[in-house]
């Protein structure tokens, strides 16, 4: 039996004031907006065990790992190509909002939370 989603229900008074909740907070997850505030600058960014890339609008920048570096953890790797983009593509930028794009949900959440664990 499928879902009508025609049909008409009545939502009690708790579920009432839980969507009345959920509407006046809806831009906020954990104390944090979850809106993304205006963007000066986007960069995609990756790496491999071999080196690293990132593209921001007409420019881009890149390499190979040392063989040393290489060996790493490709959480690391990611965390440095991250960095390695941001030196490289948007150093002369001062106050500026800059999304970054990172295929590790790893490297992400380490980003969002500044390092803290």
């Amino acid at each position: 039996m499928g879902l009508d989603y025609d049909d008409h229900g009545a939502l009690d008074e708790q579920a009432k004031i839980d969507l009345l909740w959920v509407s006046d907070n809806i831009t906020m997850l954990n104390g944090k907006p979850i809106t993304e505030p205006n963007m000066d600058v986007y960069i995609e960014s990756d790496a491999s065990l071999s080196g690293w890339g990132a593209i921001c609008l007409d420019q881009n920048g890149g390499g190979r790992w040392t063989s040393i570096k290489g060996s790493y953890h490709i959480y690391y790797l990611e965390l440095l190509a991250t960095f390695f983009a941001l030196q490289s593509l948007v150093s002369q930028g001062i106050s500026i909002h800059v999304r970054i794009q990172v295929d590790s949900s790893t490297a992400f959440a380490y980003i969002n939370n500044m390092g803290r664990g």
